[in-house]
């Protein structure tokens, strides 16, 4: 399939007598480029980017004696660069991203922070010592149930008592501990 191609004029404003000028047809054609790409592109710097990129491709044509239409050619240029950025947007899915700005940069982390962990090494220490206070058949029993996770039955097994006695001291360790609770509360 031949191609019809015809020259411009020699005096014409986009040629030279060595053919194509691009910084003629730049002189001439870059700002209605502009604002036709800003009314199709996103922001005004895509809008930017794509013209410069046209330019850019256009410098392949400097000197060109065959182009029928160098306005056309630029703004053909343009439109292509226009599908191919849509195509790439598009497979990007750039739409779903979010932009990130200054403050969303700022990195969170679930983990707590550091005055936190002292605050619980704190508070932990302090029932320890609420525990350890305790009588030692009522710590034994209250540990048994809570840290081992026995059952009463158990507990009475182990410590050759009665369930009902068992129940008495968890009850008691309790109560010792609610009756420290406000101190702990308070002091932190």
């Amino acid at each position: 399939m031949a191609v019809e191609t015809r020259s411009f004029p020699q005096g014409s404003a986009h040629c030279t007598q060595f053919g194509l000028s691009v910084a003629a047809l730049f002189r001439l054609y870059h700002r209605p480029l502009l604002r036709w790409l800003r009314q199709h592109m996103a922001t005004p710097a895509d809008a930017d980017d794509v013209a410069q990129e046209a330019w850019i491709r256009l410098l392949g044509y400097e000197g060109s004696s065959s182009i029928q239409s160098p306005k056309s050619m630029i703004y053909r240029v343009a439109a292509n660069l226009l599908c191919d950025e849509a195509r790439r947007r598009k497979s990007r899915r750039q739409s779903d991203h979010d932009s990130l700005s200054e403050e969303s940069l700022e990195l969170t982390s679930s983990a707590p922070d550091v005055e936190r962990i002292v605050e619980s090494a704190d508070a932990y220490m302090a029932v320890r010592r609420q525990i350890d206070a305790l009588p030692p058949k009522c710590r034994q029993i209250f540990l048994l149930s809570r840290v081992h996770g026995m059952s009463n039955a158990q507990i009475a097994a182990h410590c050759s008592i009665s369930i009902k006695t068992v129940e008495k001291h968890l009850s008691n360790a309790l109560a010792a501990l609610i009756a420290n609770k406000a101190a702990l509360v308070d002091g932190f």
